[in-house]
């Protein structure tokens, strides 16, 4: 409920979700499944601010400064969630089959999401510092 009140939780807020579906789903698709409603909340937050006066109401709402986090936490975000499973991105399949094979042991799914879970939550925090400098 609190994340609509501020653009830096709506910005956290699709970080978040675009991290979690990449981690399962191919890192275009999922961009390519939120970025329309990403767009459209920009389309809602340009209409807020016009009501206030803030901004003419011709304006263009991908000029927002917000917008520009945004699309960016999408696009990054998704980099970052594949990094969190084997599937989230076929080179992480590549990359644990040259280990097994050098080193001969077998790597588990969840084997690999523990070692992986801290490094993505990590540059996660990161990313979301960035961007939201941004805004």
């Amino acid at each position: 409920p609190r994340v609509g009140q501020s653009t830096t939780g709506v910005i956290i807020a699709f970080g978040a979700i675009t991290c979690l579906l990449s981690a399962f789903v191919s890192n275009t698709a999922t961009v390519a499944m939120l970025l329309p409603t990403a767009i459209g909340i920009l389309g809602v937050i340009a209409k807020i601010l016009q009501v206030q006066g803030k901004v003419a109401d011709d304006f263009d709402p991908l000029r927002l400064k917000v917008g520009a986090a945004l699309m960016l936490m999408l696009a990054y975000s998704a980099s970052v969630g594949g990094l969190l499973t084997p599937v989230g991105s076929p080179p992480n399949l590549i990359g644990r089959g040259l280990i097994e094979e050098a080193t001969g042991e077998k790597i588990s799914f969840g084997q690999w999401m523990v070692m992986a879970a801290p490094i993505c939550l990590a540059m996660f925090l990161v990313l979301a510092i960035v961007l939201i400098s941004l805004n």
